[in-house]
């Protein structure tokens, strides 16, 4: 009986850590997504595929340089 519950904390443990790596790597591959075409880099128009504006057709987001 012993060895069974240790088996279920160790399944629960390494469920818990798998969760936790996918939540992590799904929210920073969002993080620069373009929110307009929702990081396919283009949008679905009347009839044909229509190339992000917003994003160049990249899907990330552009960073803008600083310029002092």
């Amino acid at each position: 009986m012993v060895i069974i519950f240790r088996i279920v904390i160790a399944a629960l443990i390494i469920w818990g850590f798998w969760t936790l790596v996918k939540f992590v790597i799904k929210r920073v591959v969002q993080r620069d997504q373009c929110p307009r075409c929702e990081g396919k880099g283009y949008w679905l128009g009347m009839r044909e595929r229509e190339r992000c504006n917003e994003c160049f057709g990249t899907g990330k987001l552009q960073r803008l340089s600083k310029k002092s």
